[in-house]
């Protein structure tokens, strides 16, 4: 539970053994808003994971080491970043359910895609609530 004492922050996988994860909204009643500092790291089951709209901000490392993580899908909400998020991780594909423009708006930090490699991010334009053509940029780790 985060001080506010409505919110709550995912600090750790725990036993999970998905491969898939949708992370919930809300768990035992607070409403998810942020994925902490490692929450996932090395969870090297995962595949996909798709963020809750209900997060505004994806802490430092947070997918660090998640080894066959591939996809993961990221709201419009999100509005921070931290370093080193995906870093060690095999993500090819960050789907953001939102427009390019959202993306951007992001505070991201300097280092967030520090280890990855070559991946690509899908803007579904669904922001508003009106699905637009999805577009996409590829980047690459230098």
């Amino acid at each position: 539970m985060n001080a506010d004492g409505k919110t709550c922050t995912v600090t750790d996988i725990g036993t999970c053994t998905d491969t898939e994860l949708s992370i919930p909204s809300v768990i035992d009643g607070y409403q998810v808003t942020a994925i902490g500092y490692n929450a996932f790291w090395s969870c090297t089951q995962l595949v996909a994971v798709t963020v809750p709209p209900s997060v505004t901000e994806i802490g430092n490392m947070a997918f660090k080491g998640c080894t066959a993580l591939i996809s993961i899908t990221i709201p419009d909400s999100v509005k921070s970043i931290g370093a080193f998020v995906f870093s060690g991780s095999a993500v090819e594909i960050i789907q953001f359910n939102g427009t390019e423009s959202a993306w951007n708006a992001i505070a991201k930090d300097t280092m967030w895609s520090d280890g990855m490699g070559e991946y690509q991010i899908y803007f579904t334009g669904q922001s508003s609530g009106n699905e637009s053509s999805d577009t996409s940029d590829t980047t690459s780790e230098s």
